[in-house]
């Protein structure tokens, strides 16, 4: 099994891969590294793959990393069909704008036009989820949920005659308050493309969330409001749940960005919902979540995001502190020092942990596996423990 990465080995962000089975020439992802300083650097590589050959996209999720490509690869040539959740159609689709913003206020040079973007060819996965599905002649396909953001999917192909089989964890997590993974079968796949952002780190979501709240609940406890960043898709559905929480217990003052509670409420609308959250969570709770501007000046903790900050409708408190899980977006930095305001950023999973790493490439057992969305060193550290894993399974 040949795949070619146009971008995300031994990087962070860009993920783009195109391959070939059953005659057919497929691809996954299509982002751009966001941190880039040049066109080259940022947008997938083509000279090794002409996207004009590709007979069919499968975008795992929405994130700029993951989408913000396909107009480029459009003007390239590009002109098949791109499936993705319905979810992340719709998200990919405000991404697209957001980015088109962002470039604008910052001066950076998008290398397409917006004809581009309204050229890309979304195509809703079909129901059947969890089902092999031969989605063009001679390819099947299955996919499930992986925790990352709403809508967000691992996929597998397979040729039904060669029994050929390659998957693509995307961007994973078992780790979401919220969102849940969903194992794919023991498939032994001739190649795995797994999810390395995290490396070796192995620390416990719960440690995460304590840190964070124990920080705003410091920051509180000094007289000084929080300001919280967070995407719009993944972390932003996470934190506006746990920060309601948060705020409904400790009897403080918790407003956010409507576009994010917006999402929130479609996500537990969706039903795609850890089932334990659905079963203890009064959905009305989140539903009545206060938005931004509705408690006057009384608020302790607000939750934006970038569609907030680009509509220039974000306002500062006085001394407040600025936090975010990460990414920090060209948007937040400008917000952040328009204001001269303090930024912390801590740690959130939306990525395997080691463990995790370790439960699915052993559930997995691939014949080849190939890791993207980290750096060489933190690659190295990954390969380096599951290959010494596997030794010793093969030992005993």
């Amino acid at each position: 099994m040949n795949v070619t990465s146009c971008g995300g080995v031994m990087e962070y962000g860009r993920s783009c891969f195109i391959f070939d089975l059953a005659g057919r020439t497929l691809m996954v992802d299509c982002g751009i590294s966001k941190s880039a300083e040049t066109i080259l650097e940022r947008y997938p590589d083509f000279s090794k793959r002409d996207p004009a050959e590709v007979d069919a996209v499968f975008v795992t999720h929405a994130h700029e990393d993951h989408t913000l490509g396909l107009p480029f690869a459009v003007r390239l040539g590009l002109h098949a069909p791109v499936y993705a959740s319905e979810t992340t159609i719709r998200h990919t689709l405000t991404y697209f704008a957001l980015w088109r913003h962002a470039a604008e206020q910052t001066g950076m040079t998008v290398p397409y036009e917006q004809s581009h973007e309204d050229r890309v060819d979304f195509v809703s996965l079909p129901s059947g989820k969890g089902d092999w599905q031969e989605m063009l002649p001679g390819v099947e396909v299955l996919w499930g949920l992986n925790g990352h953001a709403p809508g967000s999917c691992w996929y597998a192909f397979r040729d039904p005659v060669s029994l050929e089989t390659v998957f693509f964890s995307g961007d994973y997590t078992m780790s979401s308050v919220l969102m849940p993974f969903e194992w794919p079968p023991a498939l032994s796949p001739d190649l795995a493309v797994m999810d390395a952002a995290y490396g070796v780190c192995n620390t416990s979501q719960k440690e995460c969330v304590n840190d964070v709240l124990d920080v705003v609940d410091a920051t509180i406890a000094r007289g000084k409001p929080v300001v919280f960043h967070a995407p719009l898709s993944g972390k932003g559905q996470d934190w506006l749940y746990l920060l309601n929480a948060f705020a409904n217990e400790q009897g403080c003052r918790f407003e956010t960005d409507p576009a994010l509670l917006e999402e929130t409420v479609a996500l537990f609308a969706s039903g795609e919902v850890r089932s334990t959250v659905l079963a203890e969570t009064d959905r009305a709770a989140v539903e009545q979540c206060p938005v931004i501007g509705t408690g006057g000046s009384s608020r302790e903790i607000m939750l934006i995001s970038d569609e907030w900050l680009l509509k220039g409708a974000a306002f500062m408190d006085p001394g407040a502190l600025v936090m975010t899980t990460g990414p920090v977006t060209p948007s937040l930095k400008k917000y952040v020092n328009d204001h001269r305001a303090e930024l912390m950023k801590l740690p959130y999973h939306v990525h395997p942990v080691l463990d995790e790493s370790r439960a699915l490439m052993t559930h997995l057992q691939p014949l080849d596996t190939l890791f993207s969305h980290a750096d060489p060193k933190t690659t190295a550290s990954l390969e380096e423990v599951l290959i010494e894993q596997s030794a010793s399974k093969k030992d005993r």
